[in-house]
């Protein structure tokens, strides 16, 4: 190597690569066909050049050493430290009271108060090593104090700066999830593997999970956890168009009371995704590892707009017309409703988007279970506004309508979902004596018509179970935990048999439960 001087921490780098041949270091043309990717992870999702650097490496068997790196980007004007003059245009900014004063983008580059913060410190440093005395600079003062001013932004904009950047990663992956699977014929306008059932069914048990940990039931909680778990690896591997957003509004309704452990399955699931399909560039990776970085409120403030971004790209990608159509519909309505008491109580859009989408299914004057189903997704977006009259009427509504006949006649889990309803008004807005004979009705009818051990029968009796404990009538409470532990541990029996595939009700038509792992203040979350 004759007087070259060595790197130690090149070597240390690379030594993975030098095992049984020699090392083929990335050539000139090299960088420039990989010039494109480079700056993608570099630059657009913001990754240390580290993390960049295991990437190229391992995934596309690119070999460089960090000096080779910076010698590149630098070359091609790439560069994350910010220079005076982009500092002064965002200061501009500032005092100019822009909209865009928490996060923006000057000359490409993004900016906000925290990478604004790095560079005033690194100023501050170089200063000080030329003997320079850095007094007090009241532009820096007054942007590192917070945001300037305030206005009303629109969706997007919605998002304030501590957690702008993981959106913007998130709505990237769920595009990507959508375009990407399309580009690579995994989905046509004449196949997507839906897997519609087997999502649903771990959809339903992952709300048991919550309602089982709050409960204290921690032992029989991971037993029906590891069971979702397990079924994640088929979502993963058939990329079911259900999986990502069920799982995020799975995962961010969790993390309101378990915060902690939802971020450890959410890094558990990055992980599976690494494993399935050995790429951290996939779209689902780079969701769940965004996710993973991001509080409950975080998550809870991008729900909406990151449905609707979802749903708008699948949507245009198959057009008008297609024969997913009704598969579409059923997907718009749960997440739609779902994620619509997420929207700022001033955005009107939620509400319209849930009626227009009932008023459509009902449209042929027919009481179907599809009409019905996207009536008592109105019914539950009143509960959580704290709309007890117009909740209540509406499920009372549905209710009638299924025991009065007709083609979506006694489908067990909407009539459920009506006496899950009632119970909610009646203990947030009647007497005790009338919530007590909700839940009676509630619990008699899950027990028999679904059974005594299905997940909503477990639901049901956790939540009475809760409520008779809350109002302090002890021999109630004892009774419906009694049940409660015994249908728990039937469940778990029953899952850990047969799995999700096989559900104890397979011959009702299964609908995505509502419910929420904390019913009172779960809208209030903006």
């Amino acid at each position: 190597m004759g007087s070259q001087r060595v790197n130690v921490e090149d070597v240390r780098e690379n030594l993975s690569c030098n095992n049984t041949k020699k090392t083929r270091w990335a050539s000139p043309s090299d960088w420039e066909g990989q010039r494109q990717r480079i700056v993608y992870l570099y630059k657009s999702l913001d990754y240390p050049l580290r993390k960049v650097m295991h990437i190229m490496q391992n995934e596309h068997h690119f070999f460089a050493t960090q000096k080779m790196y910076k010698y590149y980007l630098h070359k091609w004007g790439i560069r994350k430290n910010l220079r005076a003059a982009q500092v002064h245009e965002f200061l501009q900014q500032v005092q100019q009271g822009d909209d865009t004063t928490s996060t923006c983008v000057v000359e490409g580059v993004k900016m906000d108060h925290k990478r604004l913060e790095n560079y005033f410190k690194r100023v501050s440093r170089h200063r000080n090593g030329h003997g320079h005395v850095r007094g007090p600079d009241d532009s820096e003062a007054a942007l590192l104090g917070g945001p300037v001013k305030n206005h009303t932004p629109s969706p997007e904009q919605a998002l304030s700066h501590p957690y702008r950047t993981g959106f913007e990663k998130m709505l990237y992956a769920t595009r990507t999830y959508v375009s990407g699977n399309f580009d690579s014929g995994n989905w046509t306008k004449s196949h997507i593997p839906w897997k519609n059932d087997l999502m649903i069914t771990a959809h339903n048990n992952a709300w048991s999970v919550g309602r089982l940990m709050d409960s204290g039931q921690i032992a029989q909680a991971f037993r029906v956890l590891n069971i979702c778990l397990d079924s994640c690896r088929d979502f993963l591997v058939s990329e079911t168009p259900l999986f990502p957003l069920g799982m995020y509004a799975v995962l961010f309704e969790f993390s309101k009371k378990n915060e902690v452990l939802a971020r450890s399955i959410m890094s558990f699931l990055r992980d599976m995704v690494l494993v399935t399909h050995r790429s951290e560039l996939h779209p689902v990776y780079i969701l769940f590892d965004t996710m993973s970085r991001m509080t409950s409120a975080q998550l809870c403030q991008c729900a909406w707009t990151l449905g609707v971004a979802y749903h708008t790209a699948l949507l245009t990608a198959l057009g008008t017309n297609s024969a997913f159509d009704a598969e579409l519909s059923a997907l718009y309505g749960r997440s739609i409703s779902w994620l619509a008491a997420y929207a700022t109580v001033e955005d009107c859009t939620a509400e319209q988007a849930i009626k227009e989408h009932a008023r459509d299914l009902a449209a042929g004057g027919q009481a179907t279970s599809e009409a019905l189903e996207a009536k008592l997704r109105l019914a539950n977006f009143f509960l959580d506004r704290r709309r007890y009259s117009e909740a209540r009427a509406v499920a009372e509504e549905v209710m009638f309508l299924e025991f009065s006949g007709g083609p979506g006649t006694k489908d067990a889990y909407l009539i459920d979902d009506c006496h899950r309803i009632l119970f909610w008004v009646s203990r947030n807005d009647g007497s005790h004596g009338e919530a007590a004979r909700a839940a009676r009705r509630w619990v008699e009818y899950c027990t028999t018509q679904l059974g005594p051990s299905h997940e909503l029968t477990v639901d049901a009796l956790g939540e009475v179970a809760e409520y008779f404990r809350e109002v302090g009538d002890l021999d109630g409470a004892s009774k419906a935990r009694h049940d409660y532990e015994v249908a728990t541990d039937d469940l778990c029996e029953r899952l850990e048999q047969v799995g999700l595939e096989a559900d104890g009700s397979s011959t009702q038509r299964k609908t995505m439960l509502y419910g929420r792992t904390l019913q009172r203040g779960s809208s209030v979350c903006h």
